[in-house]
């Protein structure tokens, strides 16, 4: 029987999907949640509260079930942090602390940076200014460095550098070794996408205001 490309897609991250929940439940998970200083509590199993961005999505296990404030638990995200708690005594190893740039490495492909890179070719400070809005903290590390937290102990960095008169503006994504090994590229991706979203959406905010 003919299956079509995404259904295959869709057919493994569910297998994906299940693996992680089985992997899991096979772990002291307690104890891992008490070292990385994460907020559960002991309801018809565990409910785990895991910070992302902004928000904190609640967590049951082993029921599995997920939820936020706002919107849906995509599967992709589900992905994410369940990889995430199966993984966090990896997280704070800091033989795996020194960044790895995601473009060098071509796991993001320069079009996904495109948007920001045009965006902010002449204002490097409104890039820096906007991430900070949104949570990002300035980093001495080259150019104008932002980083994101997404998880505990899981962060993104943005490193951006304006456009001259022959060299167009650059913007690389950046993690440590510890989370490229833990997460995917489609995964690094998807997280890459959000803050880019955000800080998009909130440069779109702050035009109209300004407008007005």
């Amino acid at each position: 029987m003919w299956v079509s490309e995404k259904e295959k897609r869709t057919r493994l991250i569910k297998q994906e999907l299940t693996t992680l929940k089985r992997e899991l439940v096979k772990k002291d998970l307690e104890n891992l949640l008490l070292n990385a200083n994460l907020d559960y509590r002991q309801e018809h199993g565990l409910l785990v509260n895991v910070p992302f961005f902004d928000e904190v999505i609640e967590l049951g296990i082993p029921s599995f079930s997920f939820r936020k404030s706002r919107g849906n638990v995509d599967t992709l995200l589900k992905i994410v942090i369940l990889k995430y708690l199966k993984n966090l005594e990896k997280i704070n190893d800091e033989k795996f602390f020194d960044f790895v740039n995601l473009r060098e490495l071509s796991l993001i492909k320069a079009k996904t940076l495109k948007s920001i890179e045009r965006l902010f070719a002449y204002d490097a400070k409104s890039f820096l200014r906007y991430g900070i809005a949104l949570g990002g903290k300035e980093m001495a590390y080259s150019d104008t460095s932002i980083i994101f937290t997404i998880l505990p102990g899981v962060e993104i960095l943005f490193v951006f550098r304006e456009a001259e008169e022959e060299r167009e503006a650059k913007l690389d994504v950046l993690v440590k070794k510890n989370i490229q090994q833990i997460f995917s590229e489609t995964e690094l991706l998807y997280l890459t996408k959000i803050i880019i979203k955000k800080i998009l959406n909130y440069a779109k905010l702050k035009m109209c205001e300004d407008f007005l």
